[in-house]
């Protein structure tokens, strides 16, 4: 058939069923856009998540020393692992699988310009950090190893660093105090989208400068376990993602043969893989992207079937019977004997016509019955619609499963976009629902005489003080973090501890799941208690149930008393409550020999009175440390 003809049939077949062809093609139009808005939304989201990961470092492995969890070479479990610049070199001579190395320094120390001043983290590295932790500059240049080599003090700024250091101005040269020591700013570094940052904070708010430099101007005060050639992590880059595991497993055995433990104690180095973590991400939205091509060509394939079936193919009826008086033909004598035949033709037609039956009269019909025939009642509709399925199983059957496809589609993505809020936000409001948390910032504008810059440091009477001066909070607690040292029979571990006042867990909802809560006599009594998240206790007890036992915390015997229940969690301080213990706040002055809180939290009455709530704290606590209510800086949020 030629494709002239084709194409006429093709429409002249669209023309004659307009709206079932509209419906058709808009259905397989609309689904596929469907499929790729969202097969596309994934993926942008995957894209946007990768590029927020490259800002911190695609095949990078970050490790910080942590305490050992058994005994190894004569020495007891639980000593601390202390990283040292020794590490890094050894690392850097040995490890063959490691394509480059850098220890990180980090320091809070005052910065001090010609226009402002400041009391910004401060890190200290070898060059090679800022390729494979991606900082580039906006402005200026990078450090170079002759930078390294001659210990030069030459300083690299965030974005947010130096728009408080020197807003507005030229940057590139100028000279900054850092310390008390004259450092020359070289650069500026690109802003940075980073949903994610250990140690001091996000690289926009950090400086940066040579490592040998800052072991040497000004390094972190030395106290028991922190010595000359401390560093706070050492940074790792593996020669390729191929080798990544391997790459680890030289640089644990090398670390564990130099500080004397065994290289399968896993509580001896807490690392952060971030290639593992931008594998997780790839493979969930590789899943929902497999997941929703194939609801695509299922799709599509149910509707090719549904019009290549042999019951849509356009066929050709018989014409309808003929009366029976329409079959008769006359003979050959009747056509030869002119209009005589036909006259004797129609005298015997219509002789014909007495003894034949004729078709019913049509009767009028009652008023609401359709001109055109008897209405059916229900059972014999229904009768129809079956007899209609069974002559056409195949196509009723395709319609059907296309029918019930979609809408369990539609109910699965639906499903799936609620289960997905929730767990949001339930993730959000495992921090608290209004709740509000402030901690000692620095100020960022003059106020009383003293300069801006200045660090802000909770005193033990600023809770009490808040409690007393801002009526229309429900709740408000004391908060201090430390890691301690868990000993629970032979074993011993480091445990993320939060030390916090009674209303801290009616706020945080810190529900329990075995044993109980704290209560007030618990305060009032100086008890020494404790209670673990599941993770914590899991890590500790190793499944044997922890409520009534005795454990010692830094040499103090404590009785846990409860395990919270799992929490989901998106965002924490001090890690998320799974893995924290909690103690009495009291409890850190014989810790730590400590009576000042790191935090205050606090609750609103209403969810209206959030901002309210959150200036009149503020201007209680600048009233006691003397800074600009207004200044949010001081007492970050």
């Amino acid at each position: 058939m030629p494709i002239r003809e084709i194409l006429k049939q093709t429409l002249s077949a669209l023309w004659e069923t307009k709206l079932r062809s509209f419906l058709t093609m808009f259905g397989i139009v609309w689904g596929i856009t469907s499929v790729i808005l969202l097969v596309g939304l994934g993926i942008g989201f995957n894209v946007d998540q990768k590029e927020h990961l490259r800002s911190i470092g695609t095949d990078i492995a970050i490790i910080f020393g942590g305490k050992t969890g058994a005994q190894a070479g004569g020495y007891a479990a639980g000593r601390d692992i202390r990283l040292t610049i020794d590490d890094a070199i050894a690392i850097q001579q040995q490890a063959s699988l490691v394509k480059t190395v850098s220890p990180e320094l980090r320091r809070s120390v005052s910065e001090v310009s010609q226009w402002n001043a400041a009391n910004r983290p401060v890190r200290g590295i070898w060059p090679e950090y800022q390729r494979f932790r991606s900082l580039t500059v906006e402005q200026g240049r990078l450090m170079s190893e002759q930078d390294e080599a001659n210990a030069e003090r030459v300083i690299l700024l965030g974005a947010d660093a130096n728009r408080q250091l020197f807003p507005g101005k030229a940057v590139i040269g100028q000279p900054l105090m850092v310390a008390g020591y004259r450092y020359t700013v070289i650069g500026v570094l690109s802003k940075k989208k980073q949903n994610g940052s250990y140690g001091s904070g996000p690289d926009n708010t950090q400086l940066f400068t040579t490592y040998s430099a800052m072991a040497r101007d000004f390094p972190p005060p030395e106290r028991p376990g922190i010595v000359r050639g401390y560093v706070n992590n050492i940074v790792v880059e593996p020669v390729s993602p191929d080798l990544h595991e391997k790459a680890l497993a030289q640089v644990k055995r090398i670390i564990a043969e130099r500080h004397h433990y065994s290289t399968d104690d896993k509580e001896a180095l807490w690392i952060w893989d971030t290639l593992e973590g931008s594998k997780f991400t790839e493979r969930i939205f590789g899943v929902m992207t497999l997941f929703f091509g194939a609801v695509a060509l299922l799709t599509l394939a149910l509707h090719r079937q549904r019009h290549q079936r042999p019951g849509n193919r356009r066929r050709t009826l018989p014409p309808p019977p003929l009366h029976p008086a329409a079959r008769l033909r006359p003979s050959p004598l009747h056509l030869t004997r002119g209009h005589h035949c036909l006259a004797g033709h129609a005298h015997r037609h219509h002789t014909l016509r007495r003894h034949l039956p004729c078709p019913a009269r049509r009767q009028p019909q009652p008023d609401g019955m359709p001109e055109d025939g008897i209405a059916m009642n229900l059972s014999e509709i229904v009768r129809q619609s079956i007899d209609s399925l069974l002559r056409n199983r195949l196509r009723s059957g395709l319609t059907m499963l296309g029918i019930v496809w979609g809408l369990v589609t539609v109910v699965l993505l639906l499903s799936y976009g609620r289960s997905l809020g929730e767990g949001v936000l339930n993730g959000f409001l495992g921090l608290g629902n209004n709740v509000i948390m402030v901690w000692g910032g620095q100020t960022s504008m003059q106020a009383g005489g003293e300069r801006s810059g200045k660090r802000i440091k909770f005193l033990d009477g600023d809770t009490q003080a808040v409690r007393e001066a801002v009526p229309f909070l429900t709740a408000v607690s004391s908060e201090s973090d430390d890691g301690f040292s868990f000993k629970y029979g032979p074993k011993v571990v480091n445990i993320s501890s939060k030390a916090v006042e009674y209303p801290y867990g009616g706020m945080r909802k810190l529900n329990i799941a075995e044993g109980r809560y704290f209560e007030p006599a618990d305060f009032t009594e100086h008890r020494q208690v404790v209670i673990f998240g599941p993770h914590a206790a899991q890590k500790l007890f190793n499944g044997y149930p922890p409520v009534g036992e005795s454990v010692q915390i830094e040499g103090h015997v404590f009785q846990v008393i409860g395990v919270l229940q799992t929490k989901i969690q998106d965002s924490s301080n001090n890690g998320p409550d799974n893995e924290n213990a909690f103690v009495p706040f009291d409890a850190m002055r014989l810790l730590r020999n400590e009576r000042d809180p790191s935090s205050i939290v606090f609750q609103p009455s209403s969810p209206e009175l959030h901002i309210k709530a959150l200036q009149a704290v503020r201007a209680v606590l600048a009233g006691r440390h003397h800074f600009d209510p207004k200044d949010d800086k001081a007492v970050p949020s």
